[in-house]
């Protein structure tokens, strides 16, 4: 399923660091947000036996005939044709609140396009470390930003998708219409301690995948109307009454992170930016852009399959495997060849991780002066 998920993209593999790396993050990396659908996509392979034939036969020649149609009009991908790059800055809530409040303004006087936050009790990697509430951060953090596009990744086992609906509401009218909504599935118990810590249930996937359609088309009914019923199998609404209604209209805009195929279905019919960051057994950038453009195709085919113009829905990454990390923090133009080779696959926004060690600051700031703006240019 998908996103709400922390996980530190170098704490579990520190022993490969180098001393002065590790010596300038003793207390560790932040958390990290995750987007996606890790209980969806180990069980999408027993899931989809359950189609009939006919529907993975079709859905199969509409994405050869989108692959046919990328060739044709556009090597770099139909589904990016008409966006500017997109960059935020997933600023993690692990410090204290007057550096959450510089930081974010920081990164609002450098021009990033949006800044996030990620949707857990604990930073599961580091449990005891300080962490911060999300929504409520959110709220506060907006009201000391003026221009910078505000969300995070919130995961639908932590709350009823009506409450979730009003909060997100309530956010978008703080915010001024800045709000950007982004939902997931939520990563397992066996990977997040935050079940245990609170009792919430940790449903088995296959319930995961069916409680989030029917969550996300609860969000975006309430959201989109004054008031709203809804009769699904795990959650009803009589009279659900939204007011006022958001800032944005028809609603501010959602994403939603996804790999499996019934995630990305999801993403096909309800959906304004699709994310991924491959998943968390990665094993290099290389098995993560083939991953990405193999997933983006199939996405245009389920866009296709609905009637829906694939055109119209962004594409999105995170930036997440060690390898990459290491690598745009450590060496100048290294940024520039990572986005330019997820742009040629159809992407147009990135996602990536304030620094965790102080050392990472000079190349920070290179890339949010110098190499992003440069983007904006070459990729416009």
């Amino acid at each position: 399923m998908t996103f709400g998920l922390l996980i530190p993209p170098l704490r579990s593999r520190r022993n490969r660091l180098s001393n002065q790396l590790l010596s300038s993050c003793v207390s560790g990396p932040p958390a990290c947000a995750i987007p996606f659908d890790l209980p969806d996509s180990n069980t999408d392979h027993l899931l989809d036996r359950n189609e009939p034939k006919d529907v993975n036969r079709s859905i199969h020649y509409w994405t050869l005939a989108y692959i046919l149609l990328n060739r044709i009009f556009n090597r770099k991908g139909i589904s990016k044709m008409g966006y500017k790059p997109r960059f935020i800055v997933a600023a993690m809530q692990e410090a204290p609140w007057p550096e959450m409040i510089e930081r974010w303004q920081r990164l609002e006087t450098l021009g990033l396009d949006g800044v996030m936050l990620a949707d857990h009790f604990v930073n599961f990697a580091q449990p005891k470390a300080p962490w911060f509430e999300a929504w409520t951060l959110l709220s506060a953090l907006a009201t000391q930003t003026k221009t910078i596009r505000v969300g995070l990744l919130s995961a639908i086992p932590w709350r009823n998708p009506a409450f979730l609906a009003r909060q997100a509401m309530t956010v978008d009218h703080i915010s001024n219409g800045r709000l950007e909504l982004g939902l997931g599935a939520g990563a397992p118990g066996s990977v997040d301690i935050s079940y245990a810590m609170t009792g919430t249930p940790d449903w088995p996937a296959k319930e995961r995948v069916e409680r989030f359609r029917e969550a996300v088309e609860i969000v975006d009914q309430l959201l989109r109307n004054p008031e709203t019923s809804y009769e699904g199998r795990y959650y009803q609404l009589k009279g659900t009454v939204m007011n006022p209604q958001p800032v944005q209209k028809p609603r501010p805009p959602l994403m939603i992170g996804a790999n499996g195929p019934h995630m990305l279905k999801i993403v096909a019919k309800y959906a304004d930016t699709w994310n991924t960051f491959g998943g968390i057994d990665i094993k290099s950038p290389a098995e993560m852009l083939t991953l990405t453009r193999e997933r983006n195709t199939r996405l245009d085919g389920y866009c296709a399959k609905i009637g829906r113009d694939p055109t119209t829905l962004r594409r999105s990454i995170l930036i997440y495997t060690e390898e990459e990390y290491m690598q745009m923090y450590s060496t100048k133009g290294a940024f520039e060849e990572l986005i330019k080779r997820y742009w040629e696959i159809g992407i147009t926004e990135f996602i990536f991780f304030y620094p965790f060690a102080p050392m990472m600051m000079p190349l920070f700031e290179h890339i949010a002066k110098e190499a992003i703006p440069r983007l904006r240019q070459e990729l416009a």
